[in-house]
């Protein structure tokens, strides 16, 4: 079949009239499978049968199944940073890098380097590695010890292959090992965790999110890892801290009630639709 009429039956079988601005997708789809950018092809060449075959296959999971094609392209943009990922990892979204520039100014304002002989950076909930790599790389004027946490020992893996392609090292650390970060710590010492933590329901799930990793999107409550967290730093006594959550407005509106009661000092700054950055911040020196 020709190049062009191939796109042309691909855009009618899977494509509705609302959808066909997704023609890129095809396109796309059609470049991965025979390894070609579309820039080198011609209308009239020919794509046979085996190559067809395949074409259809991923088309269906992507149109009907609702499968991600970063998935099947493995490597996504993210920022400045080239990012494997893969089903055991989220897909980074835009709103996240809004988050980052937002809590890349906050910590510039607050000149630490000046106030703080030891800086330990986390991300909880690391995943590909998108979060901590991208402020690292805001950041590199500031000397930290960049720590990146997950449940997933998968998640992890491509975390650390995200770090050596980006030339950023981190910490990969799992979840179960958290208590590791209270050690030698000093007076002189200021945590930073960043984190887009899950806080979707059963509920709330959307089937385009299906295929992504659920222990990274699903909480068996809406404030779970918000106050797990939150309670790791304020039972351990830790003295300096600046945490940032990617959090959205239903889960918000839970939190602040708590925060207000234990009198915890917070700001909220808006990123894009009903997603919010928290900032909570309990600076002793």
């Amino acid at each position: 079949m020709k190049l062009f009429k191939l796109i042309k039956h691909l855009k009618s079988k899977y494509l509705t009239k609302k959808e066909r601005s997704q023609i890129k997708d095809i396109i796309r789809i059609i470049e991965i499978s025979i390894n070609k950018k579309f820039i080198f092809w011609e209308n009239q060449e020919e794509i046979d049968f085996e190559n067809i075959k395949n074409i259809e296959k991923i088309c269906k999971m992507i149109f009907k199944l609702h499968f991600p094609i970063q998935y099947i392209e493995n490597v996504v943009k993210f920022g400045e940073l080239k990012l494997i990922i893969n089903p055991h990892t989220l897909i980074p979204r835009p709103e996240t890098e809004i988050l980052i520039e937002k809590v890349y100014q906050i910590v510039e304002n607050y000149q630490l380097k000046e106030k703080f002989k030891k800086i330990i950076l986390i991300d909880f909930g690391t995943g590909s590695g998108n979060i901590i790599l991208l402020l690292l790389k805001k950041l590199k004027h500031i000397p930290m010890i960049p720590i990146g946490i997950d449940i997933s020992f998968n998640a992890l893996q491509i975390a650390q292959k995200n770090s050596i392609i980006n030339n950023v090292p981190i910490i990969l650390l799992n979840h179960s090992n958290i208590n590791i970060i209270k050690k030698n710590l000093c007076d002189q010492t200021i945590f930073i965790l960043i984190s887009n933590p899950p806080y979707l329901t059963k509920k709330e799930m959307k089937k385009e999110l299906y295929f992504e990793p659920d222990n990274a999107l699903l909480t068996p409550k809406k404030t779970f890892y918000y106050n797990q967290l939150i309670s790791f730093f304020m039972k351990n006594k830790i003295q300096n801290f600046l945490l940032f959550f990617e959090i959205d407005q239903k889960t918000l509106k839970k939190i602040i009630p708590k925060l207000k009661k234990n009198k915890i000092n917070y700001r909220i700054l808006h990123i894009q639709r009903k997603i919010f950055l928290l900032e909570i911040s309990r600076l002793k020196k």
